[in-house]
């Protein structure tokens, strides 16, 4: 059976700057883009559902470079749900992965009361921490779900996000999900911070809100939007032939991982 890495091999071949591919499915497309982390050139995502919050940049001269990427999970735009492959390069240091539901997401819980949904996972370090929403805090029963020793030099972690869950995958023999209440709020949930969001925002090498929580070891990220009525993402027979990504490419995705899948 062929194993996640020979899968992302394929996935990313030939992508040194980055790639935006969107599939045609029977009943729904399926949209993936991809960023190197260690290359400063890059494409902007030819697509109105991934986008940049903040462009990829190296702003504390590590050689890493840090972006924030901002997702659309809208149901009725066809997209709810975002699966993302991680790679690392080297051992990670501070803060390498952090994704949730307010565009101020800071780390440890916190973003500065834009909103009320504002659930968030980080990865500092090594260890992996997912925190739900103000609730969870008023309810003093945050973290949600602490992983150690998730990551290491050479990992390609998997996450799922979705309305109220979170997977994740470090295809070491870690790999687990959390169904809550508390998680991200993306099926117009009102807010009592702020506005109804159905947007996700991730941020590799550094926290969502800004780069003051910085760090290194992510080199490479590819995310992809699929339907949870038509799960389309990460399969190796979908992937063009190396080379051939040029900006938009069609083809056809079905299947999650046939490793596992993130239930």
């Amino acid at each position: 059976m062929t194993n996640i890495y020979q899968k992302l091999a394929l996935a990313t071949a030939g992508t040194a700057l980055g790639l935006a591919a969107v599939g045609v499915h029977p009943a729904q497309a399926v949209v993936m883009y991809s960023v190197d982390l260690k290359n400063p050139s890059y494409e902007l995502p030819p697509n109105p559902f991934i986008s940049f919050k903040d462009t990829p940049n190296d702003s504390n001269n590590d050689s890493w470079l840090e972006t924030v990427l901002k997702m659309n999970l809208d149901p009725a735009n066809g997209f709810d749900v975002a699966k993302f492959l991680v790679e690392y390069d080297d051992t990670p240091q501070g803060w390498t992965v952090n994704i949730g539901d307010s565009i101020t997401n800071n780390g440890y819980d916190g973003d500065g009361s834009t909103q009320y949904n504002d659930a968030e996972m980080q990865i500092l370090n090594t260890q992996l921490t997912v925190y739900g929403n103000d609730k969870a805090n008023e309810l003093g029963i945050e973290p949600l779900q602490q992983v150690s020793n998730f990551v290491t030099d050479g990992s390609t972690v998997a996450f799922e996000v979705r309305n109220g869950y979170l997977g994740w995958d470090n295809n070491s023999g870690i790999s687990d999900s959390l169904n809550s209440p508390y998680l991200y709020a993306l099926n117009g949930q009102p807010d009592s911070q702020g506005p109804v969001n159905y947007d996700i925002y991730a941020g590799f090498n550094r926290v969502i809100s800004n780069s003051f929580r910085n760090g290194s070891g992510v080199s490479k990220v590819t995310v992809c939007l699929e339907s949870s009525s038509s799960p389309g993402c990460f399969e190796e027979k979908n992937v063009p032939e190396p080379g051939s990504i040029l900006g938009l490419s069609i083809f056809a995705l079905a299947g999650w991982f046939t490793k596992k899948k993130l239930a």
